[in-house]
């Protein structure tokens, strides 16, 4: 490091600037997606954008956990907890799978959805819920610049990789949310803990400018009761996808 270097990186610890040295994420929905896809003769491999997202998790369509006709409001409902996921990810700068309990804290406390049982008749409502929750705690306010990234990102996720798979991406973040909600309840689950401190925010990149949240709302009953509601709605994507597919943020 050359003394300018140095110098730049004192200004920045005394500023408290220090996520600005933090290595930029890069989210999974922002990739480029090749549109024609070479395909070899009895090759059944997956599309290549497959690879950089996360896996989808196996569920039944919802007719075979209900016949009871789903609620018009439910697109919507999705649609904030993609808002509130898009939120989470990008404050922790895609640390949130090894922050889990922390990340399921902000996910909790931004989605009404998954923590009131509220629910949404308009996308634009829907979408910047989580902004005017994250106004009520400190740690999870960020910047309007921020909060328009964020829409801008859950519309990209609506558009999915391709017109012919609309639905992909956002059955991948909703499967991100219950793979994080199961690590998470793993760990509330242990009777013997760790006697070190938890993981908290930024920990891989700063150890110790490590900011540990006050778990208000993630308990294990509440852990558990969301990740049915989060795979209830996987099953939704899984069968509704044209009533996803048509959906617009604003």
């Amino acid at each position: 490091m050359t003394d300018e270097e140095k110098q730049d990186f004192q200004e920045l610890v005394k500023k408290g600037n220090l996520e600005e040295l933090m290595p930029t994420w890069t989210a999974w929905w922002d990739q480029e997606v090749q549109m024609v896809q070479e395909v070899t003769t009895g090759s059944l491999s997956s599309p290549s954008y497959v690879a950089n997202c996360p896996d989808v998790a196996e569920v039944p369509p919802l007719s075979e956990l209900t016949k009871v006709t789903p609620s018009p409001c439910l697109p919507y409902n999705i649609l904030n907890v993609l808002a509130a996921y898009v939120w989470t990810v990008r404050l922790f700068n895609g640390d949130h799978q090894d922050s889990s309990q922390d990340a399921t804290e902000a996910i909790l406390t931004l989605s009404s959805v998954l923590t009131s049982s509220a629910s949404y008749e308009e996308a634009a409502v829907a979408v910047d819920s989580p902004k005017m929750e994250a106004q009520n705690h400190l740690w999870l306010q960020e910047s309007e610049e921020f909060a328009n990234t964020v829409r801008r990102d859950v519309w990209k996720i609506l558009q999915g990789p391709t017109p012919t798979n609309k639905t992909f991406y956002i059955r991948a973040a909703l499967s991100e949310i219950y793979v994080l909600l199961n690590t998470c309840k793993t760990t509330l689950a242990k009777k013997k803990r760790s006697s070190g401190a938890r993981k908290g925010m930024f920990t891989s990149a700063f150890p110790e400018r490590s900011t540990q949240v006050e778990l208000k709302i993630t308990t294990l009953p509440m852990v558990k009761s969301v990740l049915k509601k989060v795979e209830f709605f996987l099953s939704y994507a899984k069968e509704y996808s044209e009533f996803l597919g048509a959906m617009s943020p604003s």
